[in-house]
């Protein structure tokens, strides 16, 4: 696809279609579970346990492949999906499946048909404390590593409500990590961490961090991983609003050595720091336009991975 066309496509997506799915809509970012409309009024029609859902994204990426390459990429996600509550005020079950199509210039590294399901069963265990379990899979998604892949993962959660503001959790996850293209790298992945969190009307955030460890079938594979993060979402007047996110990664190699000039092997240590802001604006409580802009970086003691990006992204939901 020449530039000429992709830039056209870029402004056509994002002016006349009023794009925005989470993150973009796997721009070639994972998938991320659609959030609920906004509640309905009391006079309005009670909303439905079923939201089928459509979403289209744009996006301009400097370094799609995050290497020293530094192939730039303009693309393009189509997707559709459903989701169910079975209480559309206060679920305590909720399903999802999403279905994308991707497309992007200067590459097809990226270009497939991609599929994410997810299911989520909360239970109030008293009035404080909150147990949920969390199932994810997908095909051909792609991970916070920037690598296509064929995922399943489980995930156990306790919150303690310490206010009605403030809460605390605590995390795991277990994931099955497969690679078409690279045996070698297929995983069982594990991790688990705290989070706090504040929540309610006005201004939410939340910090926290976790430690991983990737147990893949080649040892060069294997890592283990601490994530900072962070996010804070704010109003600003009544249709729009402004979230920001911030990741911060340690990763350690440990049967991975590094060739250091004039001193002796060493295992390889990367440093990764993931920025993001996103302006929302609600059309209506069906229809969701974002913008945003988000940068990736690593620094490494093997100077071959060292990489910047920087990616601009244009989107848009309508739930049905």
């Amino acid at each position: 696809m020449p530039h000429a066309y992709a830039l056209l496509l870029f402004v056509t997506l994002a002016v006349q279609q009023h794009a925005a799915a989470q993150k973009a809509g796997d721009s070639p970012q994972r998938a991320q579970p659609v959030r609920p409309a906004p509640p309905a009024s009391s006079a309005a029609q009670p909303p439905s346990r079923f939201t089928p859902f459509t979403l289209a994204s744009t996006a301009f990426d400097t370094n799609i492949n995050h290497n020293q390459e530094d192939l730039d990429a303009y693309g393009m996600t189509l997707g559709a999906g459903v989701l169910f509550r079975n209480d559309p005020r206060k679920p305590t079950l909720e399903l999802q499946y999403q279905a994308g199509f991707h497309r992007y210039a200067n590459t097809n590294q990226w270009d497939r048909l991609s599929h994410f399901a997810r299911a989520a069963w909360e239970r109030r265990l008293s009035r404080r404390v909150a147990f949920e379990a969390v199932g994810e899979g997908s095909i051909k998604g792609s991970t916070e590593d920037r690598e296509l892949s064929n995922q399943l993962s489980l995930s156990p959660r306790i919150e303690y409500r310490i206010t009605s503001a403030w809460r605390v959790r605590a995390f795991g996850a277990w994931r099955l990590k497969r690679y078409p293209d690279g045996a070698d790298r297929n995983a069982t992945n594990r991790y688990g961490g705290l989070e706090l969190a504040r929540r309610g009307p006005g201004i939410r955030w939340s910090t926290g961090g976790r430690y991983e460890v990737n147990a893949a079938e080649s040892s060069r594979q294997r890592y283990l991983r601490w994530t900072w993060f962070g996010d804070l979402s704010t109003p600003i007047g009544r249709w729009n609003r402004l979230e920001v996110e911030m990741r911060y990664r340690r990763q350690r190699y440990p049967f991975r050595l590094v060739d250091v000039k004039g001193g002796p092997d060493v295992p390889r240590f990367d440093v990764r720091i993931e920025p993001e802001i996103t302006w929302v604006h609600l059309i209506d409580a069906d229809l969701e336009v974002r913008a945003g802009y988000a940068f990736s970086g690593r620094d490494s003691n093997d100077p071959r991975r060292d990489y910047r990006s920087h990616q601009v992204i244009a989107s848009v939901l309508q739930r049905w």
